[in-house]
């Protein structure tokens, strides 16, 4: 998969053979997007083109309203998801003050004139230009446009902000659901103040390059990845309100059956279930009763 970047100020043709696009901003890499994504192979073989998926980076909304905004799946995360795929060409629209002011016509010009588009694969809700001003009946004049259906799982939607809000309320069996496969973050392991060691029960502290959709507070059972390979993982989310007061909450898990020095390496978590709410303790002999705990609780939920 050749990665291309499309800003504004491109001058020359960035892909000379047909090809069958799908356009959208991607963030979750969500069942929704997979079947968009299966469907835009599918055509692309059928009519013997290249294909293409073209993404929005950064989202439009930091450009538009000026707001950071976590993801499902940040840059690097979605660019690996999308390497599983048999994509010709990855897109990245530079999403720009310049490039938010283009029309719709404008837009549709690009697509035929830099990228040489054919067919186009798109939910049946897709806009575009400035003020959303385009729609698919602007498509079809110039492409052939499949259109599709919003997925459902249930009564719901299959949406990036639906499974957000999920997330947040720390409900992984639907969120894990939608995405179909587990929500995961992944950070580096750095130094912490160690107590959870002098515990009996070690964690690993992680620093995040990404600006991953963190949970809610709380401890969760999950899986921990390092080094290739798959652990059982009590995942805790909080300010430590028994130890010391905090601003910002840390990300920390012990991993079960797990003794290795894994400073400064990369560590992905994936998370299954909430187990409870983060609580303040009278004494670390009583946060060390409520761990162990909370580790029983995680390993028969998770065997």
């Amino acid at each position: 998969m050749k990665i291309i970047f499309w800003n504004y100020h491109n001058s020359k043709n960035l892909i000379k053979s047909p090809i069958t696009i799908t356009i959208g901003k991607f963030d979750g890499i969500h069942t929704g997007h997979q079947v968009v994504i299966q469907k835009t192979l599918q055509i692309a073989k059928d009519t013997k083109t290249k294909s293409a998926i073209f993404f929005f980076d950064p989202h439009p909304i930091e450009i538009l309203m000026n707001l950071k905004t976590s993801k499902l799946t940040p840059y690097s995360k979605k660019i690996s998801l999308l390497s599983e795929y048999d994509f010709d060409y990855c897109v990245v629209i530079k999403f720009s003050d310049s490039f938010s002011n283009c029309s719709k016509t404008w837009f549709i010009d690009e697509l035929k004139n830099r990228f040489n588009v054919s067919n186009i694969v798109v939910g049946e809700d897709f806009k575009f230009g400035k003020n959303r001003a385009g729609n698919l009946t602007d498509l079809e004049s110039f492409f052939n446009v499949y259109k599709l259906k919003l997925t459902t799982i249930g009564n719901d939607i299959v949406s990036t902000s639906e499974i957000i809000q999920n997330i947040k309320d720390a409900d992984f069996e639907i969120a894990n659901k939608k995405l179909g496969r587990r929500y995961d973050v992944i950070g580096k392991v750095v130094k912490g103040k160690q107590l959870g060691r002098k515990l009996g029960f070690p964690t690993a502290n992680l620093s995040f390059k990404d600006e991953y959709m963190i949970p809610k507070v709380g401890i969760y059972a999950g899986y921990a990845w390092v080094k290739g390979k798959k652990y059982k993982a009590a995942i805790s989310i909080g300010y430590t309100p028994t130890i010391d007061t905090r601003k910002t909450p840390i990300v920390e898990a012990h991993l079960l059956d797990f003794s290795h020095n894994i400073y400064n390496f990369n560590l992905k978590l994936e998370f299954v279930k909430w187990i409870r709410a983060e609580q303040k303790f009278n004494s670390l002999q009583e946060l060390k009763s409520a761990i162990s705990i909370d580790v029983e609780k995680i390993r028969e939920t998770l065997d």
